[in-house]
């Protein structure tokens, strides 16, 4: 609360809903008179066994928790959909999808030739190269894709780059 009202600040901005932390930094900012804006992956989509009663109990505090927000910031069509169920008006709604720092990739892309990148990874030109770029979750399902390859006949043409982090890491790199 003191560092909302110390900056002046007319905005505030965050990325989920479930933790104690955002839920006092809307309410600080409500306080002190400052807008709060939204931006996440909100969706109806149910997590593979998840409760029923447990979405119900979600859906009725996100209810109550979206009332306290001034502005969202959706990703997709799922998360707008989503907003809009919960009774949230379209002017308050703003399109804003995951973006790429394009330039950097550019500048990478020239920086050298496939066969000089493959050589500074040992990687044989006669490999096909496949990467996984993502939180290794469940959701995710990193482990699905390292078990899809350990089934193929030419499984050893194959070479994996795993770029990530998260819960499922000791098990990835055990793999």
């Amino acid at each position: 609360r003191q560092t909302l009202a110390a900056g002046k600040f007319d905005w505030v901005m965050i990325h989920g809903y479930m933790n104690r932390f955002e839920r006092q930094v809307v309410h600080a900012a409500k306080a002190g008179g400052i807008r709060t804006l939204i931006r996440g992956e909100f969706t109806d989509v149910p997590r593979e066994g998840s409760n029923p009663l447990k979405r119900v109990a979600r859906d009725f505090y996100l209810n109550w928790f979206y009332r306290h927000i001034d502005c969202f910031n959706y990703i997709g069509e799922n998360a707008r959909n989503h907003l809009l169920r919960f009774g949230v008006p379209n002017e308050r709604l703003f399109f804003a999808p995951f973006s790429v720092d394009s330039e950097m990739f550019e500048e990478q892309y020239n920086c050298g030739t496939r066969e000089k990148r493959r050589s500074n990874l040992n990687i044989p030109d006669s490999q096909l190269v496949l990467l996984f770029s993502g939180k290794f979750i469940p959701r995710k399902a990193p482990l699905l894709l390292l078990d899809a390859i350990s089934r193929l006949a030419e499984r050893d043409r194959i070479t994996l780059i795993l770029l990530g982090s998260g819960e499922l890491e000791p098990e990835v790199t055990r793999r």
